[in-house]
């Protein structure tokens, strides 16, 4: 069984990270038995390179979302994208590279600066003292302004959230997934990322703005109800 070692739930989603979400979207398309891990202290400070996801797979530990599917292609099969040509996996891979490396961010800087709903609704900070909350903040904003994301004003970074969105609806077009009608590796990514702007009930600009992509609406009601309510 492969274990999959995450954060903890929020705001109806499985994980507060869409990384975790991500390899989880990824274990149920390619139909993968796995288990999530309770989120504790004394296993994070375990964790190879000090973040999740992480999956345990038999004697193997792999961290890393992008590194923890290409060993599950290796030892379990791709039945996701070998089907695909090179020139359409190049494109999707282009689509996952925009999302992780620079949607990603807009993410961090919604839910950690401007919003601060992360600060606020984040489950496992319920009892730890306020240092330890002021600190994980901290490293966030940290993250964020090294980024150079977290240097751009609200305003700036809605422009720069905006064009990803609306290139995302524009690749997805008509499709019910990103390279077709059947979901590959791909949708992992861009399923994890609509979720996560879609689903969260604090209000956001990202939020505001999806909701005028009617494709993504429906690419993530769609997706949702093949991944978590068959």
């Amino acid at each position: 069984m492969i274990r999959l070692h995450g954060y903890a739930p929020l705001w109806g989603l499985s994980d507060l990270s869409p990384f975790v979400t991500k390899v989880e979207v990824y274990l149920r398309l390619a139909k993968l038995p796995y288990e999530l891990v309770p989120f504790s202290p004394e296993m994070f400070a375990c964790a190879p390179k000090g973040k999740y996801p992480c999956i345990v797979d038999g004697e193997e530990t792999i961290p890393d979302s992008s590194f923890i599917i290409e060993h599950l292609k290796r030892k379990y099969g791709d039945p996701l994208d070998a089907k695909h040509a090179p020139a359409e996996r190049a494109a999707g891979h282009a689509i996952k590279r925009m999302l992780e490396e620079n949607f990603y961010w807009v993410i961090v800087a919604e839910r950690w600066r401007d919003t601060k709903a992360a600060v606020e609704q984040y489950p496992l900070f319920k009892g730890l003292p306020a240092e330890i909350v002021t600190s994980v903040a901290d490293n966030m904003l940290h993250q964020l302004h090294g980024h150079g994301m977290g240097r751009h004003t609200p305003d700036e970074i809605e422009t720069i959230g905006k064009a990803d969105l609306k290139a995302l609806s524009d690749f997805l077009g008509e499709k019910s997934c990103l390279l077709g009608e059947q979901p590959s590796s791909y949708d992992a990514t861009a399923y994890a990322f609509v979720a996560h702007v879609v689903q969260p009930e604090y209000d956001s600009r990202m939020k505001r703005f999806i909701k005028t992509l009617p494709n993504l609406m429906v690419y993530w009601d769609r997706l949702t109800a093949r991944l978590y309510r068959a």
